[in-house]
């Protein structure tokens, strides 16, 4: 299985999904992971959840897409990215925290910025 991009809302390259659900940066830091359908920072913070190519943030707005996606906003056409670099040797995930009830996911982007909540 190949890794899974994702994109923020103005198309620039954010980060990854590797075959072995850790979440890194397109600069290869490891800053989260996936357990199910829910996204956490390696903390074991609850960060949101995957539907259907988005990641969703905790009030259900869309936070990055990967190509494909649907049953969000009108993603941009994402741009050209740089070539990822090599990932980091992944932390130890924490525990992660019991994951609220999904929100309904929205057709609107999320207000809150990726880099400021992964801290990339």
């Amino acid at each position: 299985m190949s890794s899974i991009d994702f994109y923020d809302k103005s198309g620039k390259a954010f980060g990854y999904i590797d075959q072995n659900n850790n979440f890194f940066s397109w600069s290869g830091n490891h800053i989260g992971f996936v357990k199910g359908n829910d996204l956490y920072q390696v903390t074991g913070r609850w960060i949101g959840f995957i539907k259907n190519g988005y990641i969703f943030d905790g009030d259900g707005r869309a936070l990055l897409f990967s190509k494909g996606a649907s049953g969000g906003p009108l993603p941009p056409v994402p741009s050209i990215p740089p070539i990822k670099s090599i990932p980091s040797i992944p932390s130890i995930n924490s525990i992660p925290a019991i994951a609220p009830i999904h929100p309904m996911s929205s057709l609107s982007w999320s207000g809150s910025s990726p880099n400021l909540i992964f801290k990339s």
